[in-house]
């Protein structure tokens, strides 16, 4: 069986432009996030999707009414929390993660008798890092994300469709750890940090997902990475660095 996600970031909004973290907290689409994702809907029109989950968040669910595609609000694709930091400035959480990471570092573990980060193992080794308190850790992202494939293929596979296409709408980080979670299943690598990758508002990464019988996943063939060539007139947008 195979399966074809597509995952999309939402628009562009208020606090993207103004370096705020969304997070938890929301912020409207600007004008060329409302034509940005029009141009998506338009460029995702001739697909049949067998599922179409939407982060419960409004910036994701009026992306998706945009896009003029039908949907179904999903907590599992929600923003990463970043507790006291939701709706702040980037430069104050970046700064304030910088401090607290030194500090831990300096006693040698993490705060509140938590365990040190788990060892560098693949996928994990690009995520794990310490963390601001209250904010959600990476590794914990990683794992929600992840459920949410696994369980969203699950539910094809029991359908005994012999190939499907999925969207989801979601946000920067979780579009980010979802190909991290996919990467793991192909041959063909991404060349860099996927942690650190740039995503852009409104593109488009789309997996070419293999299952077996029993519903695990085989093989997965990564066929656009954070691409936003449907947004360009006159140009595509570079291809994605992958090493073999």
């Amino acid at each position: 069986m195979r399966v074809k996600l597509y995952v999309v970031r939402h628009g562009h909004t208020e606090n993207n432009i103004r370096k705020i973290i969304n997070g938890r907290h929301d912020s409207p689409l600007v004008a060329s996030g409302i034509q940005e994702s029009i141009a998506t809907g338009e460029f995702l029109r001739n697909v049949t999707f067998k599922r179409v989950y939407v982060s419960d968040l409004g910036r994701c669910i009026a992306t998706l009414s945009y896009m003029d595609i039908p949907g179904v609000p999903h907590s599992g694709l929600r923003d990463r929390d970043f507790g006291e930091y939701n709706g702040k400035p980037y430069q104050l959480y970046h700064d304030s993660k910088l401090v607290y990471r030194k500090m831990v570092m300096e006693k040698g573990g993490r705060e509140g008798g938590q365990e040190p980060p788990a060892p560098h193992t693949s996928p994990l080794r690009e995520i794990d890092e310490v963390e601001l308190p209250g904010v959600e850790e990476y590794r914990h992202l990683y794992a929600r994300v992840s459920h949410v494939v696994k369980s969203t293929l699950a539910e094809i596979l029991s359908e005994g469709d012999e190939e499907a296409e999925v969207l989801f709408v979601t946000h920067c980080s979780l579009v980010r750890m979802c190909a991290l979670f996919l990467q793991q299943f192909s041959s063909v690598k991404y060349k860099g940090n996927l942690r650190y990758s740039s995503v852009s508002n409104n593109s488009i990464s789309e997996f070419d997902i293999q299952l077996s019988p029993t519903g695990e996943i085989e093989n997965v063939d990564t066929l656009k990475l954070f691409n936003v060539e449907h947004l360009r007139k006159g140009g595509d947008s570079p291809p994605p660095q992958f090493l073999s």
